[in-house]
């Protein structure tokens, strides 16, 4: 219990230094978001989490966006500079971008959630080899995610857009970026493939394909996510290779929706 306060203790001190240091940190990083878009999308999106209060913070959110941050303070010291296809940052602006990164240690690990999602990626059954298969698709369903703005609202794009940046030379393969970026991803996947599942289901009623319509109002959205799903099958294949039930699973699904075509072309009688 002693541990438990000490850590709390130490994750509010983290948290008054790092809303402190936050708004400095993205301030100089907007200055250069022309040359560093991928620093300012993660400071921006870190910055916003961490104002929100300790009792409702979205620790799994801050802890991925967090191991993006880590990963661009590793990528821009000086000993890594030679693997960033990016001009060094200045030195007072690493020096923030170093302390805020290790505030966030202390932060995050004060809560649970953060202790145990640490530990799971530590010890992650992703071994090098999957990571080096999986994470280019991720990143680039990613990076679609974040610029798809009639598929996703901001807030989560601005998310996506944050993990996808995190993914930074030289060290993303080991890096804990990675893990955040094969979760997210597989979730956002899970996620749409459950609402592709769920839209063949209903449509198949009168009743059900009325109540979508209403909803989604000519089948925009189901028709764009399908679309989306459908042009980036290369992408979405090479993800899900290394894990079987993703493999079955999407693909069928996909399939069972373009059945759905003339469902989507057409409004349902009433």
């Amino acid at each position: 219990l002693q541990m438990i306060r000490e850590s709390r203790a130490e994750s509010g001190l983290a948290s008054v230094g790092i809303n402190r240091l936050c708004p400095e940190l993205a301030e100089a990083s907007q200055k250069i978001g022309n040359t560093h878009p991928g620093l300012i999308a993660v400071v921006s999106e870190y910055a916003e989490l961490v104002k929100e209060p300790l009792e409702t913070m979205d620790v799994t959110s801050l802890w991925a966006v967090g191991a993006g941050l880590l990963a661009n303070c590793e990528a821009y010291s000086p000993g890594n500079l030679k693997g960033v296809m990016a001009a060094p940052l200045e030195p007072d602006h690493f020096a923030l971008l170093q302390q805020c990164a290790a505030l966030h240690g202390a932060f995050i690990l004060g809560f649970a959630r953060g202790r145990e999602l640490t530990e799971k990626s530590d010890h992650s059954r992703l071994s090098p080899d999957i990571l080096d298969k999986i994470i280019p698709a991720a990143k680039e369903l990613l990076a679609l995610w974040y610029k798809k703005a009639a598929l996703v609202e901001e807030q989560t794009r601005n998310f996506f857009g944050a993990i996808e940046a995190g993914l930074i030379e030289p060290s993303w393969t080991s890096a804990r970026a990675s893990y955040a970026a094969y979760a997210v991803t597989r979730n956002a996947l899970i996620a749409v493939g459950q609402a592709l599942n769920k839209f063949h289901n209903v449509a198949s009623t009168v009743v059900g394909n009325i109540a979508l319509y209403q909803v989604d109002p000519g089948f925009t959205q189901t028709t764009l996510w399908l679309q989306f799903m459908v042009q980036q099958a290369p992408n979405i294949a090479m993800f899900c290779e290394p894990f079987p039930e993703l493999k079955t699973w999407l693909p069928a699904m996909v399939k069972l929706v373009q059945s759905d075509q003339p469902v989507l072309r057409s409004k349902p009688k009433t």
